[in-house]
């Protein structure tokens, strides 16, 4: 408590995905407010909006990841679609009032002008009430000693763009009207 406090801190929830789990994060945002404590979600926005729905409004902060806009490249990179996730971020945009938008950049996957213009139209279009603007977060290797120590081989051989790729895909967001958080 004497942290939070002094620090003007809060808490955090992610994950996974901290909507998978209505009823436990409902109770600990609840407890967190009863408190004081600001709240934030990391959302993935792959969750079932009918269900959880009513706890958006409730974060004082919320960071959503759009991982890739074309729906046939969401799916081969993350196995499941596009349409859920963008639905509830269009929705997430009108329901909180502090939004992030991120997007994990990964070099070769979603790092395309095509790709971050279709983002930046999509959320024009989508009446961002609640955007702060748009953060990349350029794809790390973090996980790959883990892979290591349990004896398995990597999953993938992601990179992250050169730094001059992140800065212009910036420069393409801030073009568009849309603020860029560093």
């Amino acid at each position: 408590e004497v942290f939070y406090r002094e620090s003007g801190g809060g808490v955090t929830f992610s994950g996974g995905e901290p909507l998978a789990q209505l009823d436990f994060l409902r109770s600990l945002v609840g407890a967190c407010g009863a408190v004081g404590y600001s709240t934030a979600v990391e959302t993935g926005a792959f969750f079932d909006w009918q269900a959880g729905a009513d706890i958006i409004e409730h974060f004082d902060a919320v960071f959503v990841d759009v991982k890739h806009m074309d729906p046939k490249e969401h799916r081969r990179y993350t196995g499941v679609p596009n349409e859920t996730i963008l639905g509830n971020v269009r929705r997430i945009l009108k329901t909180n009032g502090n939004v992030v938008v991120r997007v994990p950049l990964v070099a070769g996957v979603n790092d395309g002008e095509e790709n971050i213009r279709g983002l930046c139209a999509f959320l024009a279009d989508a009446n961002p009430v609640g955007l702060r603007g748009v953060e990349f977060l350029p794809h790390h290797a973090l996980g790959v000693p883990k892979y290591a120590r349990l004896g398995l081989p990597s999953p993938h051989a992601f990179t992250a763009p050169p730094p001059e790729r992140t800065e212009a895909l910036k420069s393409l967001v801030r073009e568009s009207g849309i603020n860029v958080i560093d």
